[in-house]
């Protein structure tokens, strides 16, 4: 299937894709988790097509987070 058509950013930026990705992990691994991420985003912004990304911490949960990741296309 086609993926459907994409239009120009704001003030005619070129369009991306946003990916996010719900992420829990275990109680008591949340330092252990960023550490592994600190290492992780290296290998996720070498990717082609990649833009930026940010990894935020939820406040109303322990140890759930958001990642989000901005690509060229899909």
């Amino acid at each position: 299937a086609a993926a459907p058509p994409r239009s120009a950013g704001p003030a005619g930026a070129p369009a991306m894709s946003l990916e996010g990705a719900s992420l829990q992990v275990r109680p008591g691994q949340s330092a252990a988790f960023e550490a592994a991420f600190a290492v992780a985003q290296r290998i996720i912004s070498s990717m082609p097509g990649y833009r930026s990304h940010e990894l935020q911490r939820c406040l109303e949960r322990e140890g759930h987070y958001l990642l989000l990741v901005r690509w060229d296309s899909v």
